[in-house]
């Protein structure tokens, strides 16, 4: 498959190693057997994902982080 670049105002390329990782916890993530989309947001993989992912997004001003996890939308 040829690399492209977004060279665009938006969205950037992602790390080949970030995709086949996201790629792997879809299928099997934190070795559970099962995928990402399919566990609860109270298995400890997922929580202990969350608090790491919390301690990335603390910033030294006010601001609004919001995770929706298996958030369904219909039109």
């Amino acid at each position: 498959m040829k690399t492209a670049y977004n060279f665009n105002a938006g969205p950037c390329v992602l790390p080949k190693e970030a995709v086949e990782s996201t790629i792997n916890a879809i299928r099997d993530f934190d070795n559970t057997g099962i995928g990402l989309m399919e566990i609860s947001h109270r298995t400890p993989g997922w929580e202990r994902t969350m608090e790491e992912t919390r301690q990335l997004w603390r910033h030294p001003h006010k601001s609004v982080s919001v995770f929706a996890h298996r958030v369904g939308l219909s039109y």
